[in-house]
């Protein structure tokens, strides 16, 4: 009786069947290319039957087969199903012998297959979409580890057509587009009421639409001809001061002028493209014949006013005598009607310090030939507060280039200043104003103020992890909570009824409010008044750190966000508010230098130690570029006989005029900057490189294994499975001679997560070292779930193995649960006989430290071995 047992699914077979989606071939006709794999393979195997095939939901698809005709199956009958549960490739040499396929129906009917072997086909980001499979009528009692190799080629080249099939069909839907766009556009140009015309480099005009050639009939065919030989009519007029600049200086340029060669006012404008210019024209003569009172009055609405709520004003420079619309006068909170009067109407309000600005721009407009222009500035609005305003026009010069009159719009942009749109707090501009204003506030009390920032910890994971509107959620939420902290108190009266921080608030109140800011992604600060002493900002940093880290629901799944946090005391001996938020940012980034959850107190000497850190950033940008790193190797022993099993790769930095720079010192600065995974990726290479040498020389034997580590960026870059296994293709590498040492912290944060990445390391083929173990966080409900070979006893606990009972206990504890897991220990920093000793009785097995050799260069460690060998 047939009696099938269904495999069971992965843990991601929801993204894996996302992944297969992609492929988009799932009832696709036969494509010969897959159908000469399979004809070759089953040639090359001596098998009967051989497919290639794709497992959906509920069936297998059969892309290609030799030997057979059918084109699907049920998953449940397949024997496919079950190597997606496989790391590498899956053999069985007997099916009536193995218990999952015993009473299969492909084995007790007609099929009759006894003998399977399969390897996965992997989609571009690791997940097993099908199989390159071949099946046997007659039991075979082996299958040779080159058998395998070859099964895997098939299998990763029928992978990478699988890529280039969607590579060819991304193409021609690209094509498609471009030619539907094509189409969409010249409908457009040619529908258009304006005139078009194209010129190249040279001024040969390359095309125009039929608005055009209306204006160019007499001049015959035009396309292809030299503007200028074409047109000479407008050599000198401002048709060619415009161009020529337009070309020159690659700016848009908008202007209305009399065109003598047809009589024609026309309304222009000159946009710069890769090729040359396009100029978009129109003929505006009516309206120019319209009375000039009509023609002022379209002007103020028409040329200056971009929304129906934006206020007009018109300048005559001249007299000084200016008009301002009633909405003009409603932005300002001033009664809703037109005035009529100085322009000392509009300048007196200006903020001081905007007011110089706005002199010197108006200098440089009054020397140049622009003919429009914008600028933002704070201006006093009724009710005492200052709003930001945009304003833009036109201006009018007479023959002489002197500005006559200036036309114009003014707009209420102070909540697109001072407010973050997607957590309703203060903008960093915003931030700087209020401490500017504190800055100049006459009164020594109203100085008595503290600025605080605050970095949110890792919480680039978050967005990698859940995606970054999740990550938006959890700033709104981390916006709540800091709001809320200030609720109740004094300063919060600078908060409106909704809860939402005022944006600008009296002078009179200015000084006694406190403000929270976004200054950028995920770096929030707080303007905290009214405080007495450090102490008291100090206890107030710590509630903050206390509500920032409290849970957060996402997804059904809890997560904890931490925060790194600096102070400044915003002392008398200030003047700049950039400092100020300078120096918070130096306390700050030295509480994450520190991994301190503890706030960070700004002082003087940490200017120079920021320095030196950011001179040490950019010095290491170089060291990647110019090969100033270089590799140390420690060898990993046998602790009973010494022998060497292995070696871990440590990378080292010789600086051009500073000497070896410490890895404690640089490898945190890189892996804060991200160029850790670049760093990281040079180590594994430079790495496998050194023992392919070593191995070709005879030096080592082909089972030796060398160790790097993974930092947590790399370990969370999307790009690191390829990248091994692009370096174990390139170097022709047993997987199995690469060891990958993986930190507990960067396991924190989605264990889960952590397990998929591990698993595909895994799969690859390279082993797995739980690094530095028992300094960390790892939670031992899911250690034995981890796919690790080894343990890493960190060196803090092997250095007082001899005067700690406590670190004694804890290397016997991390041996026995190596032991209980079926995992090597390897015992770090070993320096004495005593320490080996004692790790030997304690049934430790593996070992590396100065004892037996401290990290060398490739040299003098080559010289090690052969010395070794020679003894």
């Amino acid at each position: 009786m047939y009696q099938s047992i269904p495999a069971a699914l992965p843990a991601e077979e929801e993204q894996r069947l996302a992944a297969l989606s992609r492929y988009s071939i799932m009832d696709t006709p036969v494509d010969p290319l897959f159908d000469q794999l399979t004809t070759i393979g089953a040639s090359l195997f001596h098998a009967p039957l051989c497919l290639i095939t794709l497992i959906g939901k509920n069936r297998q698809f059969i892309e290609s087969s030799f030997g057979a005709e059918m084109r699907e199956a049920s998953r449940d009958d397949s024997f496919c199903g079950h190597l997606l549960l496989e790391t590498e490739t899956m053999v069985v040499l007997d099916a009536t012998t193995d218990v999952r396929f015993a009473r299969n129906p492909h084995v007790l009917g007609e099929s009759h297959v006894r003998f399977y072997a399969g390897a996965p086909l992997l989609s571009s980001d690791g997940y097993k979409i099908g199989t390159f499979c071949i099946f046997d009528f007659v039991a075979r009692t082996e299958f040779a580890d080159s058998d395998r190799k070859s099964l895997s080629r098939f299998a990763s080249l029928t992978s990478n057509l699988l890529e280039q099939r969607i590579v060819a069909m991304e193409l021609a839907h690209s094509q498609e587009q471009l030619r539907v766009a094509a189409e969409h556009a010249n409908e457009i140009l040619e529908s258009t009421l304006d005139s078009i015309v194209l010129f190249n480099h040279d001024w040969e005009i390359t095309f125009q639409n039929e608005n055009a050639n209306r204006f160019t009939d007499a001049r015959g065919d035009v396309l292809g001809r030299n503007l200028w030989r074409a047109f000479p009519e407008a050599l000198g007029t401002p048709f060619e001061r415009h161009l020529r600049r337009a070309a020159r200086e690659r700016v848009r340029i908008d202007f209305e002028d009399f065109y003598p060669g047809s009589n024609t006012w026309f309304k222009v404008s000159i946009h710069p493209a890769t090729n040359g210019l396009v100029v978009f024209f129109r003929d505006v003569t009516a309206a120019h014949a319209l009375q000039s009172a009509t023609r002022l009055k379209e002007e103020r609405y028409r040329l200056a006013t971009p929304s129906l709520r934006d206020g007009i004003w018109d300048w005559e420079v001249q007299t000084g005598k200016a008009f301002f619309s009633a909405s003009w006068q409603q932005i300002l909170g001033l009664p809703a009607v037109e005035h009529f009067g100085d322009i000392a109407h509009w300048f007196d309000r200006f903020h001081p310090k905007d007011a110089l600005r706005r002199d010197r721009e108006g200098a440089i407009l009054a020397s140049g030939h622009d003919s429009d222009f914008e600028g933002e500035y704070r201006i006093a609005h009724a009710d005492g507060t200052w709003h930001w305003m945009r304003s833009r026009g036109n201006i009018v010069r007479n023959q002489d280039g002197a500005i006559i009159r200036m036309t114009g719009s003014m707009s209420d942009i102070t909540e697109y200043r001072c407010v973050d749109p997607l957590t309703g707090l203060h903008t960093r501009s915003c931030l700087l104003e209020h401490l500017e204003y504190r800055l100049d506030a006459e009164s020594p009390r109203n100085k008595t103020f503290a600025l605080i920032k605050i970095g949110m910890h890792h919480f680039k994971h978050i967005n990698d992890s859940f995606g970054h509107r999740e990550g938006d959620r959890i700033l709104v939420e981390i916006a709540r909570r800091l709001q809320e902290t200030l609720a109740g108190n004094s300063i919060q009266d600078g908060f409106s009824p909704s809860g939402t921080n005022r944006i600008v608030a009296p002078a009179d109140d200015f000084t006694s409010l406190s403000v929270v800011a976004r200054m950028r992604g995920v770096v929030f600060a707080i303007l905290l008044g009214g405080v007495r002493d450090v102490e008291d900002v100090v206890t107030y940093a710590n509630l903050l750190q206390v509500i920032l880290s409290a849970p957060v629901e996402s997804e059904g799944q809890t997560l904890s966000v931490t925060a790194r946090i600096g102070i400044v005391m915003c002392q008398r001996d200030y003047t700049s508010a950039e400092r100020i938020v300078e120096d918070a940012d130096v306390a700050m980034h030295q509480a994450k230098d520190a991994e301190s959850e503890t706030p960070i107190v700004f002082q003087a000497d940490m200017r120079e130690r920021t320095q030196r850190r950011l001179e040490l950033e950019s010095d290491l940008r170089s060291a990647v570029t110019e090969q100033q790193l270089l590799l140390h190797y420690q060898p990993k022993v046998i602790l009973s006989t010494g022998q060497i099993s292995g070696f871990e790769a440590l990378v080292r930095w010789r600086h051009p005029t500073r000497g070896m720079i410490s890895p404690a010192e640089f490898i945190p600065n890189a892996e804060n900057n991200g160029l850790i995974v670049e760093i990281g990726q040079w180590t594994l290479e430079e790495a496998m490189r050194q023992l392919q040498s070593w191995t070709e020389a005879g030096i080592v034997t082909s089972s030796t294994n060398m160790a790097v580590n993974l930092s947590t960026r790399q370990f969370q870059d999307r790009t690191l499975l390829e990248a091994i296994r692009r370096v174990l293709e390139e170097r022709s590498s047993v997987a199995a001679n690469l060891t990958l040492e993986v930190t507990e912290s960067a396991l924190i944060g989605n264990m889960e997560l952590a397990k998929q990445k591990l698993d595909a390391l895994r799969g690859l083929g390279v082993r797995l070292d739980l690094d530095d173990f028992g300094t960390g966080y790892s939670s031992l409900h899911y250690l034995h779930r981890l796919p690790f070979h080894s343990l890493k006893i960190d060196q803090s606990f092997v250095r007082s193995l001899e005067e700690s009972e406590e670190s004694l206990a804890i290397a016997r504890s991390i041996i026995q649960l190596g032991a209980s897991l079926n995992m090597c220990v390897i015992a770090e920093g070993v320096e004495t006989a005593q320490q080996r000793d004692r790790l030997i009785g304690l049934g430790c097995r593996y070992g590396q430290g100065y004892f037996f050799s401290k990290p060398l260069p490739a040299a003098q460690m080559e010289k090690l071995l052969r010395d070794r060998q020679n003894s």
